[in-house]
């Protein structure tokens, strides 16, 4: 019985992924196309957290916005990623996500790119743990009965970085459906 239920989630799942509507359900690739790069000289390390040289004070990082004319037309990514400078001796993933509230230039907007905050007004910090960020948002969270919410491009702003296979957003409360475990996490309140 337990091998049928499997047999037929794998199924299930597939003919989701082929029909492009599984889209959140795997972990996305990262384009090769557009590197974390120092902008003037290469950090010491790879880590989220690199040392700066001295010549060295801003870093690119990517950051995922949503892409309004590809969801339209359920054409995927549905996220596409944009080049922000942070400070090098910040923690780069809380850079990003702090950058991420920053939203699309006005370039960008005209290419359909967008912010989705749902309610959310910025980040308090994140904690990251045995490849889980625990990323603690600031505002009154709210879907607005959408199942795409701010989590989608967060999650793939995160997932750039070697130390963060998971992300779990929390609510302004500190509240995540699943707050333990190396699994990815929502809080009710992004439920559509």
């Amino acid at each position: 019985m337990k091998r049928t239920r499997l047999l037929v989630f794998s199924l299930v799942l597939s003919v989701l992924i082929a029909a492009g509507l599984g889209c959140n359900l795997l972990p996305r690739q990262i384009p090769t196309s557009l590197p974390v790069e120092a902008t003037t000289t290469p950090p010491a390390d790879s880590s989220d957290n690199p040392v700066p040289d001295e010549g060295s004070t801003m870093l690119e990082v990517m950051i995922f916005f949503p892409n309004t004319e590809n969801y339209a037309v359920n054409v995927l990514p549905f996220e596409e990623p944009v080049l922000r400078s942070v400070p090098a001796g910040d923690s780069l993933p809380e850079a990003a996500v702090s950058a991420y509230f920053g939203g699309p230039d006005e370039a960008e907007q005209s290419q359909g790119l967008t912010l989705i905050t749902s309610g959310f007004t910025g980040l308090d910090h994140i904690d990251i743990k045995d490849g889980v960020a625990h990323v603690f948002l600031l505002g009154d969270c709210n879907s607005g009965g959408a199942a795409y919410t701010i989590y989608q491009p967060l999650h793939a702003t995160l997932l750039q970085f070697d130390s963060i296979q998971y992300v779990k957003i929390y609510d302004q409360f500190g509240e995540t459906e699943q707050s333990t475990g190396q699994s990815d996490s929502i809080p009710f309140c992004l439920e559509p």
